[in-house]
Order: C-alpha cells, then structure tokens, then sequence
C-alpha cells in the first residue's frame, strides 16, 4: 500500500513532542474499536482502488462515492480527538 502520509504544516507541531510520541509508541489520541475499524474500512477503500477498471464509469463513481464517505469518517474521528 501506498505510503499516504501527508507532511505538517510548519510550526503546527513540536518537533520534541513528535519525537516523544515516536520513542513511547503513544498516539496523538486515543483511538477507540469503532476509530480502528473506520482506519480499516478506508485502507480496504484504497486497496481496492488498485484493481478498479478505469473504463467503468460506473465502477468508478461508487469508488468515489466509498472514498468520499470513508475520508469524511476519518475527517470527522480526527475533529472528534481534536475537540476534546
């Protein structure tokens, strides 16, 4: 699988906290069963993109529509985390 991770914006974290994260294995927050399963279901979404057939319009607009729920998901767990 593709490597999806996306660089931070500067200043927006703290090099010596992400350091500390990286060293403990701790996350940013707590991710509960129902955050892991979302986590899951979007990287299936993305590996099932490798095998879609580009000529299928249709194929190719459920696809969309699968990656669009999935990254709201993710958007949504992540807001969750970041409001409490």
């Amino acid at each position: 699988m593709a490597d999806l991770s996306m660089p931070a914006y500067p200043g927006d974290s703290d090099p010596d906290k992400e350091e500390a994260l990286r060293h403990t294995g701790a996350s940013r927050f707590q991710m509960t069963d129902r955050d892991r399963y979302r986590v899951t279901q979007a990287r299936a979404e993305l590996d099932a993109l490798e095998t879609l057939d580009l000529g299928d319009d249709r194929a190719m607009a459920r696809a969309l529509g699968r990656i669009e729920v999935a990254l709201q998901q993710l958007v949504e767990m992540v807001d969750e985390a970041v409001a409490e």
